[in-house]
């Protein structure tokens, strides 16, 4: 069988080496597309594909200082504080926040979910599985661990509930 000419039904037919298009590419087609549908209006000809990262659209050389990723440093003080945060016992969390459990079985504990009203605790926290414990409960089915109990409770982010542990 002879290769397609078409690069296209190259990719259709499961050749190998599909070519890569541009990015440029993709917007244009994905703009013609919304057009054809009637989302968007006509792009006159010159103008500049709305959305497309390219040089040509937004007239930003691509080694220039804007277009470079910025690149994410991640402090060995910011991860300690997670590490920290992740290491404490689930029930001395609980604890914290105001919320009594009491113990049932060998490593259970239970006692009223703080998010709704229980007539029977359905708060369920197992101290020792996981690295710092999980929790669990039955009639709203949140759960996580201690940053998630934390997360929740007090309506935070995670480096605000982690700010929170640690403080």
């Amino acid at each position: 069988m002879t290769k397609p000419f078409d690069p296209w039904l190259d990719e259709i037919f499961g050749y190998k080496d599909p070519p890569q298009t541009s990015e440029h590419f993709k917007h244009a087609v994905t703009y013609d597309l919304r057009e054809v549908r009637g989302l968007v209006p006509p792009l006159p000809v010159g103008e500049p594909v709305p959305g497309c990262p390219c040089e040509d659209c937004t007239g930003i050389s691509e080694d220039h200082e804007v277009r470079k990723k910025p690149r994410l440093v991640s402090s060995p003080d910011w991860e300690s504080k997670v590490d920290t945060a992740r290491s404490m016992n689930l029930l001395d969390v609980a604890q914290r926040l105001g919320i009594e459990l009491k113990k049932k079985g060998v490593d259970s504990f239970f006692g009223n979910c703080p998010f709704h009203e229980d007539k029977t605790p359905s708060l369920h926290a197992s101290p020792s599985k996981g690295n710092s414990g999980v929790w669990h409960c039955f009639s709203c089915q949140r759960g996580g661990d201690p940053i998630a109990l934390v997360m929740e409770v007090n309506n935070m982010t995670f480096p605000e509930a982690v700010k929170e542990l640690v403080a």
